[in-house]
C-alpha cells in the first residue's frame, strides 16, 4: 500500500470539501473517498496500491448554492506528495 498527500488552495465559500479518486481505467467512475469540513486544505490518502493509475480531483460544496472542482491529478500507485495547481473557483456554481 502507498500513500498520496494532497493538497490545494481554498478560494472558495464551500461548507466542505469531496476528495474523489478513480482509478484510470475506462469504466472507472469517480468516487468520494473522503469528506473534509471547510477549509481543510490537505488529505492523505493512505489506501492506495501500488502500480495502479489513480485520478484525483477535489470539489468544494456549499448545500443550496453548488460545487466547485478543482483539476484532475493522475498520479500512479506508490508514495506522492503533491498539489492540485488549479485554483478551486471563488463562484460555487
Amino acid at each position: 500500500i502507498g500513500q498520496v498527500d494532497l493538497s490545494w488552495q481554498d478560494n472558495s465559500d464551500e461548507t466542505a470539501f469531496e476528495v474523489q479518486r478513480r482509478e484510470k481505467v475506462s469504466t472507472s467512475v469517480f468516487t468520494t473517498i473522503k469528506t473534509l469540513p471547510a477549509n481543510q486544505t490537505t488529505y492523505s490518502d493512505n489506501t492506495i496500491e501500488f502500480a495502479k493509475n489513480y485520478i484525483y480531483r477535489v470539489m468544494a460544496t456549499k448545500p443550496n448554492v453548488g460545487t466547485a472542482l478543482s483539476q484532475n491529478i493522475e498520479l500512479q500507485g506508490i508514495s506522492y506528495t503533491t498539489s492540485l495547481n488549479k485554483e478551486l473557483d471563488d463562484e460555487l456554481i
